[in-house]
């Protein structure tokens, strides 16, 4: 118990400035960024696996329209896609 009281107080010390070290509230920063930084190397990598697939070409634009596509599933024909209700396919092209 009494570590734990000596540990409280100096932690309060360091965040006084009386005391050297890393106040708590740059501590409590530092861990948001390290969490952000994962998160958005992360993102990264889901975007560069997407980019790949587009570079071999497994994602086709319809003509003019800007939109993509999705691509066919191998074991599938062609027309297997079945869209959405809500989605008018003429705004596809």
């Amino acid at each position: 118990m009494v570590h734990l009281s000596f540990e409280c107080l100096e932690r309060v010390e360091v965040d006084a400035g009386e005391r050297p070290g890393v106040a708590s509230a740059v501590e409590a920063r530092v861990k948001e960024l390290e969490r952000e930084n994962a998160e958005l190397r992360r993102a990264n990598e889901i975007l560069k696996t997407a980019l790949g697939v587009f570079r071999r070409g497994g994602a086709r634009l319809a003509t003019g329209s800007g939109v993509p596509l999705p691509p066919q599933a191998p074991s599938a024909g062609a027309g297997s896609w079945v869209l959405p209700a809500s989605l008018d396919p003429s705004a596809l092209w």
